[in-house]
């Protein structure tokens, strides 16, 4: 699968399987959403036109400033408006298999919850980002993407 058959497959079994939750008034858990779309991926992917391609890929769910989350993709950033300070969600990147390349993964150990203040700032991002490099080659990296955000407030 190209990417954006790869984005939009996802998308379409995202929208497939909320659609069910609703009509069977079910409220899955992010790491369980995560778990199903990978089912999904893996049978069009591997099975169907035998592909490698995978993605990765965080679900957010918000309840009264409340966030909780399953996935792997980078590290999320809160910036902290009360704290002036970022802190890295670190449970989003890496804690699970990526999506598409195996059936019947399991999510929870990617879990994880937070809570956001008035003024705080949500940064996810992809590896681009912090991929770039400027004029003498340097990566724009983690670390200094957190001082943009102290500093700038993107």
């Amino acid at each position: 699968m190209l990417p954006y058959q790869h984005k939009n497959t996802s998308q379409s079994a995202l929208h497939g399987a909320l659609k069910a939750c609703e009509k069977k008034d079910v409220i899955l858990k992010p790491n369980e959403l995560y778990e199903i779309i990978n089912n999904v991926l893996y049978e069009l992917n591997k099975l169907r036109i035998k592909s490698d391609k995978f993605m990765t890929l965080n679900y957010f769910y918000e309840d009264n400033s409340e966030f909780t989350y399953a996935g792997t993709h980078e590290i999320a950033l809160l910036y902290t408006s009360k704290e002036g300070k970022v802190i890295e969600i670190k449970n989003c990147a890496s804690k699970t298999a990526f999506m598409g390349l195996a059936y019947n993964i399991n999510a929870k150990e990617s879990c994880g919850s937070f809570k956001m203040q008035k003024d705080d700032i949500l940064l996810l991002y992809t590896d681009g980002l912090i991929e770039a490099r400027d004029a003498e080659s340097n990566q724009l990296g983690i670390e200094q993407l957190k001082e943009i955000l102290v500093n700038e407030k993107i």
